[in-house]
Formats: structure tokens, sequence, C-alpha cells
């Protein structure tokens, strides 16, 4: 079976819409796999993503919480997080 593969260049930083458009992606390609979930609103009227990533047999394991991009000025967390993801991603 061959992997698919979201491309993705982690090689820079990415706009709210990139970083949604290759969340949206990954839940399309993987939807045994990714589920994305609104979990509020910012002010500005952005959603705010979570990302759950495992198998539906796997549930009732222990999981962890990785967060990036609250702060605006944090611009390499949400590049980190994405990488985490990316590297994920790559593992069957």
């Amino acid at each position: 079976m061959t992997a698919h593969r979201v491309n993705f260049n982690l090689a820079k930083y990415h706009s709210y819409p990139e970083i949604i458009n290759y969340l949206s992606q990954l839940a399309d390609v993987y939807p045994d796999r990714v589920k994305l979930m609104s979990i509020g609103v910012t002010h500005e009227n952005r959603q705010i993503l979570l990302i759950k990533i495992g198998r539906p047999t796997q549930l009732r394991k222990p999981g962890i919480w990785i967060d990036g991009g609250i702060h605006a000025r944090e611009w390499v967390s949400p590049t980190t997080v994405l990488y985490m993801i990316n590297q994920r991603e790559s593992i069957n």
C-alpha cells in the first residue's frame, strides 16, 4: 500500500489560510486517522481548530496535547507543531 502524502513546505512560515488548508487536506486524505474540529472562535472571528490524530481503536489510550500559535509574535511555534504533525503523518 502506497502512503498518501499531503505536500506542505515546512521551510517557510505560512499564513492562517495556508495552515487551515493543510489541516483540511490531512483530514480529507486520512479520514480514518485525522479529525479536524473547531473549538472556538477568535475575536477576529477566525476558527480555533483542533486536529486529533490517531486510529479509533486507540481512543482509550493516553494522548498528548500540543499547541502552538497562541501568541502572534511566536512565529516558530505553529511551524514546530506543523512539523510534528507532518512527522506523525509519515508514520503508518
